[in-house]
């Protein structure tokens, strides 16, 4: 069977979709079948193509079929340990890029709950080399498998001096202990996209076959999607001394207990909700000054 009659077989799927499919299967570019409709294909193939169909019928994301995700420009290898980035994501990349220039003397960029370490390492690899030098990077997750991810995704794109640790939010630099290992310095911009799903919301979302496919952990937060965003406001509340730039994506329908809870913890931070491009309000800015 040739390149083009395995493509030409009936199916649900988008035909973009069977393509890329495909490809990551042949372990080529979708230009390469495009240019070699005629050749034959070994049956082994055949089978493994039409096994990834099913399971793409079935519902499975692209992105876990493939191995790979777009963001911000560059392809980040993700599994089912990881969430699959989302492109409105990508505002946290832009808005760090604003922070950076407004806020020239910044010198640490964490990034919490890092997954695939899309966001921290998208970041590092579109700033100039001579500004990414002068930062101290860190990334935390407390999923040991998604930092796996996130260290070959580090290694793919070269992305050499950031450090990844399993851990619960900003807990590590919060122990003296560790002042000579992990040095904090001021002022520090705070990257987070942590789950927030309501337990309900996820379990209905589970049910219905949406993102079911993802890993839990990265997903549900409680019974009202707070619970890693308020246990994240009290540990800053604990770091005495430190200055905070503050850029986080957040559930829309907690936008606003979020907020209260912020203004209420850090009178001064002047925070700020943004909608997305669908309106929604999906971000929120602060600057912890203390």
């Amino acid at each position: 069977m040739t390149v083009g009659r395995v493509l030409a077989q009936a199916s649900s799927i988008p035909l973009l979709e069977r393509e890329l499919l495909f490809a990551a299967l042949l372990r080529k570019d979708r230009s390469y079948l495009l240019a070699h409709g005629e050749d034959v294909v070994q049956p082994r193939h055949v089978q493994a193509y039409l096994r990834l169909l099913l399971r793409r019928e079935r519902g499975e994301p692209l992105a876990y079929l493939t191995g790979v995700q777009p963001f911000y420009g560059l392809d980040f290898l993700v599994n089912q340990h990881v969430l699959i980035p989302r492109p409105e994501t990508e505002w946290l990349v832009e808005q760090a890029h604003t922070a950076l220039h407004e806020h020239p003397e910044i010198r640490t960029i964490i990034d919490l709950g890092t997954g695939s370490g899309a966001i921290i390492i998208a970041l590092w690899k579109s700033l100039p080399f001579n500004q990414r030098r002068l930062l101290s990077w860190c990334a935390t997750d407390v999923s040991a498998p998604a930092l796996t991810v996130a260290r070959l995704n580090a290694k793919r794109h070269k992305t050499r001096i950031v450090r990844f640790l399993q851990a619960d939010l900003l807990k590590p630099f919060m122990d003296r202990r560790n002042a000579d290992s992990l040095p904090l310095i001021a002022p520090i911009l705070l990257l987070a996209n942590l789950p927030y799903l309501t337990t309900d919301d996820y379990r209905a979302t589970a049910a219905s076959g949406k993102k079911k496919f993802e890993p839990k952990i990265a997903l549900e937060a409680g019974q009202d999607g707070l619970r890693y965003y308020r246990r994240l406001v009290a540990q800053i509340a604990k770091m005495h001394g430190l200055t905070f730039h503050c850029l986080w994506e957040i559930d829309p329908c907690h936008s606003k207990k979020l907020l209260t809870l912020v203004q209420k913890t850090f009178p001064k931070s002047r925070p700020c909700v943004h909608k997305d491009f669908y309106g929604l309000e999906r971000y929120l800015t602060m600057d912890i000054e203390r």
